[in-house]
């Protein structure tokens, strides 16, 4: 019968190994026996296998494989190989390179055309390292969530989404993207188009009585589109403005 060793470690993994985001990484490790109970940790922390992380065993050599490492798997990596006989452990740290990418548009934001009242979406797609914010601005002024704005960040997809469109928002906009590096922008117009609709008046001009020398004052409302001008008759001659006739 052979007899149990205690396990020793004969090649520990590479320290400070140096990564980008997305990369696979792998940390190998070689034991005096092929045979022991491993245990890895990060940060302390255990690490359960799972279709990113993988244990392979070959033999007497040990690893540890993670699928496309992220933001956040950066630190001490940690193994612990035992038996009955005894119990080893080492480690090693991984870091992220550090890759500054000025951000690029990869789709931009289109021109569109609509109707008062329809909903509006301006698309794109922007990369770059640190990831970019993406500010959103109409003719000039920055726009900001509301009930009838919403801004979406997704990965790299950016969206500006107006609920209800209304004929003032029409005009220039600008997506505007910095990540510390650098400022890129991607510019569009949206055109409202008018729902014509003839003049009509909402109530009725009132009778005035009064004396010679007061005050008189007809008002009226009135609706169209686009916006109809009103002109002011006396027994059907047209007013003018004067000193003592006012047009509002």
């Amino acid at each position: 019968m052979s007899r149990v060793v205690a396990p020793i470690i004969q090649h520990f993994p590479e320290d400070n190994l140096i990564a980008r985001v997305g990369d696979f990484v792998q940390f190998d490790f070689d034991l005096n026996i092929p045979e022991a109970k491993i245990t890895w940790y990060h940060e302390d922390k255990l690490l359960e296998p799972s279709n990113i992380i993988i244990y392979v065993q070959d033999v007497e050599q040990f690893a540890l494989i993670i699928k496309g490492v992220k933001p956040g798997d950066e630190g001490v990596y940690k193994f612990v190989a035992e038996n009955s006989e005894g119990r080893v452990s080492g480690s090693a740290r991984l870091g992220f390179e550090v890759v500054n990418e000025p951000p690029v548009f990869l789709e931009h934001i289109r021109n569109t055309s609509c109707r008062a009242g329809d909903l509006v979406q301006f698309e794109c797609e922007v990369t770059g390292e640190p990831q970019p914010l993406v500010a959103w601005y109409h003719d000039g002024r920055k726009l900001e969530a509301s009930k009838n704005i919403t801004i979406v960040q997704d990965d790299n997809l950016r969206a500006l989404i107006i609920r209800t469109v209304e004929r003032e928002h029409k005009g220039i906009y600008d997506a505007v993207a910095d990540n510390g590096i650098d400022v890129a922008k991607s510019t569009a117009t949206l055109n409202v188009e008018a729902q014509e609709s003839p003049p009509t008046f909402v109530g009725k001009m009132n009778d005035n009585l009064c004396k010679s020398g007061d005050l008189v004052q007809f008002e009226c409302e009135v609706t169209g589109e686009p916006k109809p001008d009103i002109s002011w008759y006396h027994n059907g001659k047209r007013l003018q403005p004067s000193k003592n006739i006012t047009i509002v």
